[in-house]
């Protein structure tokens, strides 16, 4: 691998292959989902008073009349994250009934805190106890947590605005240019000089979601060991086995072309399916972000291409319909930063923002190799992509010939900074 000799600086972070991989739809072992929901369901008045205010938007919120609480299943969790919880209930107030409605995050932090790791649910939780993001500020917005509640056995509940409704599981055009252009806004508004000084926030690139593959503990060799695996051959048959062997030196090529880039806060997990096309109180559009684990400071033009890399790896159509869009998306990306004031040139954005999709197209290859040989995630990834066994390879085959150009446009960009 020539990415070790070439770019030894990079700083790698601490991801785990299991983590860099995880796509499994996540279910609760059922005797700790029903503990939570127990004790979700034994708190008292005085707990949940304030969260029923601020959920019900109505602060005259004066007497519970009880309330449900539901396991829910979640694709691809957090690190420390134990499961969500749906909670509804009913409210008396002066004006009459309030219906009221939460989402509760259990997650269990490590204690060491987020220094040096790249996904950290102490990263989200002290981002919303400083209140960083009841800011007013344009673009993408995080979720609104209305309680951060420690509980005595070490884990915390973040109560959080309930987005269900706004969930999609196929996103329309639509979608990704109003997502698109709200998330250029957002890291525009927050370039490096106006980013808070605060430890949950990191400033080293631990937390930038392209150095995962570049984790040695993630390679004993096994991108050559994958491609020996007949299934991995044949998905990478659109682009040829040489070209997929080269996409470690490819991804650290473009981290190392884009060092020197200014840089914003980014969500840095910007999935979609970590994001909702919703509207605010005053029935604006707005996008709206949860898990932020992984905040931290990245090149102007990376979340946007975490956002359109994480698209090629749902359904086959959502996927066609990307590469199809490409340039849409980049361009309502690029033109919400230009609207926030941003005046870095184009084309440097434009090579952040596809390095942002180097990633995924290593990822892909990976998950078919953990299907060829029976992997821990091999059972699930028909529920990521929409692709059962005998179609996968011959699907992601079809994306990565979406995807690989996009690359190579990078590294011509790359080559010319």
């Amino acid at each position: 691998m020539l990415w070790e000799a070439s770019y030894p600086s990079i700083v790698r972070g601490d991801w785990s292959s299991e983590q860099f991989l995880r796509r499994e739809v996540t279910q609760m072992p059922t005797d700790i989902g029903s503990q939570i929901t127990a004790a979700i369901q034994a708190l008292n008045t005085g707990e949940l008073t304030q969260i029923v205010r601020a959920a019900s938007g109505d602060d005259s919120a004066v007497a519970l009349l009880g309330w449900d609480c539901k396991p829910l299943q979640a694709l691809s969790v957090g690190n420390g994250t134990i499961g969500f919880f749906e909670v509804d209930g009913d409210a008396s107030t002066k004006a009459g009934l309030v219906r009221w409605s939460s989402i509760v995050k259990a997650v269990r932090p490590s204690g060491t805190g987020p220094s040096g790791s790249f996904n950290d649910p102490l990263r989200e939780i002290e981002a919303y106890r400083s209140r960083f993001f009841e800011a007013d500020r344009r673009g993408m917005k995080a979720a609104p947590c209305y309680s951060v509640h420690e509980r005595p056995d070490g884990t915390v509940w973040l109560w959080l605005k309930n987005l269900r409704q706004s969930w999609s599981e196929v996103w329309s055009r639509a979608d990704y240019l109003s997502a698109a252009r709200d998330i250029g806004l957002f890291n525009a508004t927050l370039p490096e000089g106006k980013a808070p000084d605060a430890a949950w926030l990191d400033r080293i690139g631990h937390t930038d979601r392209r150095r995962g593959p570049l984790n040695p503990q993630n390679w004993a060799n096994p991108l050559a060991a994958a491609l020996d695996e007949p299934l991995v051959r044949r998905a990478a048959d659109g682009i040829g086995t040489a070209r997929a062997a080269r996409f470690l030196d490819d991804i650290a090529a473009l981290i190392e072309a884009t060092s020197g880039f200014p840089r914003t806060v980014a969500h840095n997990d910007c999935h979609t399916r970590n994001l909702f096309c919703s509207t605010d109180d005053a029935k604006e559009p707005v996008t709206f972000a949860i898990d932020w684990a992984s905040v931290g400071l990245s090149p102007m033009g990376v979340d946007g291409g975490t956002f359109l890399g994480s698209g090629f790896t749902w359904g086959q159509d959502e996927a066609r319909m990307i590469g199809e869009i490409e340039p849409e998306i980049f361009d309502a990306y690029y033109g919400g930063a230009v609207e926030a004031g941003w005046q870095q040139p184009r084309q440097q954005v434009r090579l952040s923002f596809l390095s942002g999709i180097a990633t995924y197209t290593l990822q892909s290859l990976m998950v078919v190799h953990q299907v060829a040989i029976g992997g821990p995630i091999a059972g699930s990834v028909g529920l990521r992509s929409g692709l059962d066994t005998d179609s996968l390879a011959d699907g992601i085959s079809e994306r990565l010939t979406w995807m690989v150009p996009l690359i190579d446009e990078a590294l011509e960009l790359a080559a010319q900074t």
